[in-house]
This record gives C-alpha cells, structure tokens and sequence, in this order.
C-alpha cells in the first residue's frame, strides 16, 4: 500500500535520459558557504521582494540534513518574496532543477489531525524560471505578482504542492534561444506562512519519468461510462403526433448493453417498444401523441454495469414549448426536473460572431454542455443553438446603461435590445456581465443611480418575463452585496492564472460570494485562457492556465459546492489550442456524468486522507446519491502526489473516465495524483 511518508515529490520529464553524475550548475547549491560581502546571505544568492507586501527572507537553520537553508516568510495576502540565483547555461537545451523544500502549514484547529492549508488562505512555494536578457530594454516590465523580465514557460512559476515535510520536487525545462544565463527564483506566494527551501540543483538532462508504485489494490478494467445526447425531437420544439424519439450513445470501453435501456414517456416505461442498437435509440409512437408537453428520458448502461448519464428533455405536440428555470440554494430545476448548468463561454460556439464553428458548438453540446453564455444573440443564432440541443442566454448588459426609468428599461431591454428574444425556445435565462459595473469599474461603493438602473431593469424584465431568471456575473467584490438583490442567480468569476495560485477561485471569489450573497444561487465561470500576461514576459506562444490546471480548477470550484458551472474559453479552439479544447470538452463530459450527485446528492463524509505532507494540495468532497458515492477529489499543485484514502468501512471503489478499479472491498487504497490532476471515485 501506499504511503505518503518520505515520498518524492517529482514534476517529471517524459524521457529518462538525465545523466547519472552529471555536475550541478549552481554554485553553493546546498547553501552552506556564507557570501563575503554580506553575511546574513549564502553566497551567490540574493534575496527580493515585489511591491508594498511584506515578506521576510532569511538564511537560517537547520537545513534539510545540513546546517543551513534559505528562507521566505510571509503574514498577508499580497505577501510574495524569493531567493534568487542565475545559472550559466547553453541555448535550447534540456536541463532539470531539483530543489529540497518544506512549508509551514496554518493552523487549523483541534478538529483535524492532519497540518492541512485553510483553503481560505491559498498560496505557496512557487519556482520561477528566466532569462537575463543581453539588452534589459527587453525584458518585461515588473508587475505586481513577478518581476523575471524574460519568462520561461510556464509565466507566473510553478506552484509545488503544500509539503509539511521536507520533500524533494524536480522540473525539466528547455532553455530559450540565445540565453546563457538562467535565473532560479525560490519563491512564497501568498498566504503561505513560510517555507524553507535547500539543496538546489540545476544539471543538464531531462527528469526520468516519476515511478511512484501503485497501490495493487487496482487493477485494469473498463471504468468511462457511456453517454446519451443528441436528442429529438429537439427539446421545446413543436413535434408532430408521430414524432419519433431518438437519441445517439456513444461507448469506448466495453459496448453499450441494450438490454440496460431505460427509456421514459411522461413517467412511463416504454423501454419495450424502442429500436436499440451500439449507436443509439428510435421510438416511434404506437399512437398519435396527444397535444401538450411530452417529457423523454433516457439512459443505458455498458456491458461491464457502468451507467451512462440520464438524457431528460421535453417537446411540444401542438405547440412551442418555453424553458422553466427555478435556481434555488438547495435545488435548481428546469422543467420540473433536476439540473445542473454547463455553461460555455467561447467566440467558436457564438452563431453571430465571425470566429463561429458550427462543428464546435457541436462538439461542445455533445460532450455535455448544456448553456452557450453569448455577447449579442440573433432569432437566427437562437436557431442554430437550439438544432444543436444547447440553450442560450441573452446578454442584457449594454441596455442596463439606459434603465433610467422603468419605462426607459422597458424600451432598452424588451423593445429594442436582446429582451426581444425572449420568447425563443431555446432562451433559458437573462444575464448581465458586469452589471454592478453599469456606470464605472472602480473598486468603490455602488452608486445610487448604478443601482436604480438594475431595479429598473428587473421591474422590466418580470414585467415582461416573470419565469425567467436573471444571471448576473459580477467580480467587483465591493458591489456584489448591493447588486445582488437584482438578479436571481450570481455567476461569479475569478481568472487567477498566473498572477495568483488556481486556490485563489475559493477564497477569493466563491467563498467571499458565499459568505456575501448567501441566498443566491452560486455558479462559477471557471478561467480557461491565458490573459495576454504571457506576452509581456517575452513567451511567444503563452497559454496559461494549462489544459491541466483547466481542468483542476473546474473540479475544485465543484468541490467547493457552487450550483453551476461555466467556462471562460473566449478563443479557444481546436485549431490554434488543441489541448485546451479538447480538455474543456473532456471537463464537459465529466462533469455532465456526475450531475446525479451533484443536483440531488448531499454531503457526507465517510472517507478522508490518511495524515501525510501533502494532503493540503488535495482537496476533495464526497456526495451520496442514493446508495452510491461520489467522490470528487484534485491535486491543486504541480507535483505528483501519493496518498491514501480511508473509509469508515470496505468498498471497492472505480475510478471513472481512467479504466481502473479496486480488485476487492478494502478499508484503505493507496492512489497517486500526477500534476493538477483529478480523480473521480465511485462505490
């Protein structure tokens, strides 16, 4: 079994080719050798600091099984201070840092045996790597979170995982064309407290891939779950009394069962009936569908017993039908049913923008999400999205501007501006992006006038549309409690990469609204583009979040309990940003096959980490859902991380989406975690 005792913590490289003996580059790598000019610092390192924030640098002891190591002390949340060094290296060429480190964890209290970080106060050791220019005029210029002039990839440092013990972490990196110096930052960012760093190493050579044993508790077999879409008729669409239902299933691992089919008409079993195969499901009417609504759901199983997601929609026969949103704290339905939101924010699924691809909002759809997020909405674009089987959303923000009055609100909104639309099928909410922002950006109290016109903007909008809600996203904190009142669910959002730590989504955004605007729903537009911060440190290609850290960071705000969840994919697409793209569907998909729990599971806690020196980089929440568990768990740093898991008692868990499961019932499993990665347990 695994343990986290004396683990090695390694970032790894993906060829093990780093060559044994190969000379340290850093002069006075352990630390040890005082510096002649100045005795409160080992040679050839210099302590610094960005900005106002308070940050103390110290050369201290013990060291990790030496005398001396270096040291960074932080107290507040602008805290971020280094240790710095520069290597002499050769242009394009593969080299591997090592360093020994250990932090100093917050003190949680007497209800936990286990050193663990508040999540309220996210941050923690980061290494930065750069270039020092042979012309400073290229460098970039300092900002408030990083003043390494010529970034190496990725920008803003690599966040190590939370070790209360000494632990060793190693990254490979390419150096950049030209450079022969490179610049090492022993970084704290943050609410870390302190964290003390020794043993710093930098060789030429790439990291042999991490060998961290697996627990022989699991064992290969089928664990992705097939899934349900495409549905018709198209949902709220008027159908004719012989329409056939039909829905598409897509299967990788072992092949869909059709004898697992459940398929539901009105609340009846008419499984029986249905024409099933590999691909999918046709029913067709053994009589004329009475006119009204019709409501469909549908789900199979795979032949090894895995349970796809339920596909739950509803027609019209006689008539268009209208989406009914109800988003309460402790439920969100729609149309009558459970539901949990997939939002989608990117340019290649807005049918009215230029950079539109009909295939991606196809792609998008299918993999599970199930709200295009737009700017300016069409009838037209409202078409396309509803052949897709995807619901808009009409963007009320440029009309809040002249809510000067109710009947100016009524006229912006209703008569001339997106309001107009609201009757469309496919419509299922109003949102404004910014709204507390209407009359400027700054970080001060609302105006009295700013809040006159959300009031007269919601008198209009209920006036016109009673049953359908207003989502209103809002990132100016000072405004969000006063804002609030004029919408009925809060989308709040935080783009933390790389200027802060992905943590900082918690205690920067969901908690704060949490603890501001407690009756309102929570959802959460998660960051999944870089910001063009890259750009300004000399990348020519940035991209920050990683497709990883993406996926971390939507697993994470769902593990901090929000109702909802969207993503900020603004340009993403599957031509220029693969990975991403393809990670923003994956994240879909998962998400959609575990929204069972989600909506209608609650909050237990018969599993927990065994105490070790990493459990506060992973961070988790158990849902029950009937008889099931659901286990949402993600490593929130860049190392690679085991654990071990203990249950009040003996299950055999699978690990959904990576084709592995427990061979037998056990009490403990041992289980590693790679670099932002995300494990979803069921038993």
């Amino acid at each position: 079994m695994l343990s986290a005792l004396g683990a090695v913590v390694v970032l790894s490289g993906t060829c093990p080719i780093l060559a044994a003996g190969s000379p340290n580059l850093v002069a006075n790598g352990g630390l040890e050798t005082v510096d002649p000019k100045h005795t409160d610092r080992p040679r050839g390192f210099q302590p610094g600091r960005i900005g106002k924030s308070f940050s103390e640098m110290t050369w201290t002891s013990p060291g990790h099984d030496s005398r001396r190591c270096v040291s960074v002390r932080t107290t507040d949340s602008s805290g971020l201070g280094y240790w710095q060094t520069v290597v002499t290296v050769k242009p394009l060429t593969i080299y591997t840092i090592s360093l020994d480190y250990r932090a100093r964890a917050a003190d949680r209290g007497a209800k936990s045996d286990i050193p663990l970080f508040q999540r309220s106060r996210p941050g923690g050791p980061n290494l930065e790597l750069g270039m020092l220019p042979a012309d400073p005029t290229k460098a970039g210029r300092p900002t408030a979170w990083s003043d390494i002039g010529i970034a190496l990839d990725p920008v803003g440092g690599i966040y190590l995982p939370l070790a209360t013990r000494w632990s060793r972490f190693g990254h490979s990196f390419r150096t950049r064309a030209g450079q022969t110096r490179l610049v090492v930052k022993l970084r704290i960012c943050h609410y870390a407290q302190q964290v003390w760093f020794d043993n710093l190493s930098v060789v030429e050579g790439e990291l042999p891939a991490s060998r961290v044993a697996a627990d022989p508790l699991w064992v290969t077999g089928d664990s992705t779950p097939p899934s349900v879409f495409r549905p018709l008729p198209l949902p709220n669409t008027k159908a004719a009394r012989d329409a056939a239902i039909q829905v598409v299933f897509a299967e990788d691992g072992t092949g869909v069962d059709p004898t697992t089919a459940r398929v539901l008409l009105d609340g009846k079993d008419v499984t029986s009936r249905a024409v099933i195969n590999a691909t999918g499901l046709r029913l067709s009417p053994d009589r004329p569908l009475a006119d009204g609504p019709h409501r469909v759901s549908v789900s199979i199983a795979d032949r090894s017993g895995l349970r796809s997601n339920t596909l739950s929609w509803q027609f019209g026969v006689g008539r268009t039908l209208r989406n009914v949103l109800v988003a309460k704290i402790g439920s969100t339905r729609l149309n009558g049913e459970p539901f949990f939101p997939i939002g989608i924010y990117a340019y290649s699924c807005h049918p009215g923008d230029g950079r539109f691809r009909v295939d991606h909002l196809r792609q998008a759809a299918d993999a599970g999400f199930n709200i295009v997020f737009n700017t300016i909405e069409t009838r037209q674009g409202l078409d396309t999205e509803l052949a897709h089987g995807i619901m808009g959303t009409l963007n009320i923000s440029s009309g809040l501007k002249h809510c000067t009055d109710p009947a100016a609100a009524e006229t912006a909104l209703l008569k001339k501006g997106q309001g107009r639309l609201a009757d469309h099928p496919s419509v299922v909410a109003f949102w404004a992006d910014d709204p507390e922002n209407v009359e400027d950006s700054k970080g001060t109290p609302i105006s009295a006038t700013a809040i006159a016109k959300m009031r007269n903007a919601r008198l209009a909008l209920k006036k016109g549309f009673p049953r359908i809600p207003s989502v209103f996203a809002i990132s100016n904190l000072p405004r969000l409690k006063p804002a609030m009142p004029y919408g009925d669910i809060l989308l709040s959002y935080r783009y933390p990469v790389p200027q802060y730590h992905p943590m900082t989504i918690n205690s920067f955004t969901i908690g704060t609204c949490r603890r501001l605007v407690p009756d309102k729903p929570l959802w959460f537009l998660s960051q999944a583009v870089d910001l063009g911060y890259g750009a300004r440190f000399g990348l020519s290609r940035p991209m920050r979040p990683t497709p990883d850290e993406v996926r971390a960071m939507a697993f994470y705000s769902l593990a901090c309990g929000v109702h909802g969840y969207a993503l900020y994919a603004n340009f993403l697409n599957a031509r220029d940003f693969p990975d991403h793209w393809s990670t923003a569907l994956d994240v879909a998909r998962r998400v959609r096959h575990i929204t069972g729990p989600l909506t209608a599971g609650r909050d237990v806690g018969t599993v927990r980490l065994a105490p070790g020196p990493f459990t506060g980089s992973v961070f988790y929440r158990e849902l029950r859902h009937g008889d099931r568990h659901t286990l949402i768990a993600v490593n929130m740093s860049a190392g690679t991380l085991p654990v071990t898991w203990r249950f009040e008692k003996p299950v055999q868990a699978t690990v959904l989406f990576e084709d592995r499961r427990m061979a037998r019932p056990a009490d403990s499993v041992g289980d590693v975690f790679g670099p932002w990665s995300v494990h979803l347990y069921q038993w």
